[in-house]
């Protein structure tokens, strides 16, 4: 009985969905269905689309404003930088060990002679969806950085993934 308690007690609730979240912050506030749309056209842009105006100059200009425009390098570095925070934010879900050795000596620079090994293990049980809504936010930063929507994953999962335009 003292079991059931406890596994009832850690059950996980889910988090709410963004048409709930919005419902309840902005209560007066109507948006207005065009700005609801995924896309202008609700077509994809395809790979190669440049080539279809046939134009050499055009290419060429295009070609020089992605090899020295310093604005897309950034945004390409912020959207890098990005996908590490999204790794990074999903690895705390997942047991991690940790490896700490230490030799002494002369050339330890500070002579103490003191000479170890460590080892530890952790893993943070995500009781009430700390480490789940932090791996969400950074994969909606994700999506921010890249300038694409996301969209959902899963029946029960309200997280954001890129990819989804």
């Amino acid at each position: 009985m003292a079991a059931a308690v406890v596994l009832c007690a850690c059950a996980l609730k889910t988090p709410p969905d963004a048409a709930q979240i919005r419902k309840e912050a902005l209560p007066n506030t109507q948006i207005p269905e065009q700005w609801a749309t995924e896309g202008a056209l609700g077509v994809s842009v395809e790979q190669g689309w440049l080539a279809d105006f046939q134009d050499a100059q055009l290419n060429t200009l295009v070609e020089e404003a992605l090899a020295f425009n310093a604005d897309l390098r950034v945004a390409s570095a912020r959207v890098d930088q990005a996908a590490s925070y999204v790794k990074a934010a999903g690895a705390k879900l997942y047991p991690s060990v940790d490896v700490l050795a230490r030799g002494g000596g002369k050339l330890s620079g500070d002579s103490s002679g003191l000479q170890g090994v460590g080892v530890t293990a952790s893993w943070e049980l995500d009781v009430w969806g700390r480490v789940r809504a932090g791996r969400a936010a950074t994969r909606a930063s994700l999506c921010a950085a890249d300038g694409r929507p996301c969209r959902r994953t899963g029946t029960d999962r309200r997280e954001a993934r890129p990819g989804a335009g």
